[in-house]
């Protein structure tokens, strides 16, 4: 049987926001549910390319349902007045496509409320041989024959920008260290991300290619599970402070390779997009979700589920 439990937030951290940013628009903290609030489009700052594909099929979604369900996950750029979209870049990205003004978030300390991990990309719709041939040819990287042992050691050590399997046929597959050209100096994070954001767009695009998040290096594992596979990228970590310094700099890392873990994560929000597309003022539509959180708050609406949960129908 699920426990329930009305919701305990912890209380953030002071340096959660900006002064300035914490008094134009008030969070929801201090009640104890997440901090949610509706925040300018202007104030977000994307970390990661959005998915073209993902983003069209977002948008439609969003037009005919009429609803936001999930706030996307940001946080505060420090010293600035905008806030880094940890979670949600294809939400984000499709709503703005709607040209929808103010985006109601869910504001997060990233220092204290998120662990941050790396998916992979388990590539399918093409021949492996097609795949392996277009990475190749992306100016600036250099391909190196290796075992799966000596690329997970290189990519710990930050050695290399990647790596890359290839299946050879259902049992085995090659691997192949990517790094830049020798001489160059490629491993500073601007750099290295936009040698990776150059190999992911080979594929990113691509109408036949069909984009998989995976935690698994194994590819022979991960075959067994998805059809027509040209390839598993490996990619390597970033911590909070590369993905912020990034943000600030204005460069995104690929699509679809942070992973972030949010502590007390808002779901089923369910706002009407009328209400975020209207030409209220900002600050009337955070009195109108304040008033929301209040008939909520009042009818018990809020809940936690402390348990770890599989979703079966995204």
């Amino acid at each position: 049987m699920l426990s329930r439990k009305p919701y305990r937030h912890p209380e953030p951290s002071a340096a959660s926001s900006s002064p300035a940013a914490q008094a134009a628009t008030p969070g929801t903290a201090h009640l104890g549910i997440p901090d949610i609030r509706i925040l300018p489009a202007e104030a977000l700052v994307l970390h990661e390319h959005a998915d073209p594909k993902r983003v069209a099929r977002l948008a439609n979604r969003l037009r005919v349902d009429g609803f936001l369900k999930n706030p996307p996950i940001v946080a505060p750029i420090p010293g600035t007045e905008r806030f880094v979209v940890l979670d949600g870049a294809n939400r984000t990205s499709a709503l703005m496509q709607l040209g929808t003004a103010h985006l109601l978030v869910q504001v997060v300390d990233y220092k204290t409320q998120v662990e941050l991990l790396t998916w992979h990309h388990l590539v399918a719709g093409k021949s492996p041989e097609a795949f392996l041939q277009e990475i190749t040819q992306v100016r600036g990287l250099v391909l190196y024959p290796t075992t799966i042992e000596q690329a997970r050691q290189a990519l710990d050590k930050r050695a290399i920008l990647a790596y890359l399997s290839i299946p050879t046929n259902k049992a085995a597959s090659s691997v192949y260290m990517i790094d830049g050209e020798p001489g160059t100096d490629h491993h500073g994070a601007e750099a290295s991300t936009a040698l990776l954001n150059a190999m992911v767009d080979t594929y990113k695009g691509d109408p036949q290619v069909t984009i998989y998040r995976v935690n698994s290096d194994e590819l022979t594992d991960l075959s067994a599970y998805y059809d027509n596979v040209s390839g598993l990228v490996v990619f390597p970590s970033y911590t909070p402070d590369d993905i912020l310094a990034l943000a600030e700099a204005g460069t995104k890392v690929p699509t679809g390779i942070t992973r972030h873990i949010i502590s007390h994560r808002a779901l089923r929000v369910n706002v009407p997009l009328a209400i975020l597309e209207s030409d209220q003022l900002l600050s009337e539509k955070n009195a109108w979700w304040r008033d929301q959180l209040k008939s909520k708050l009042a009818t018990n609406q809020i809940r936690l589920y402390q348990e770890s949960t599989y979703l079966f129908d995204e």
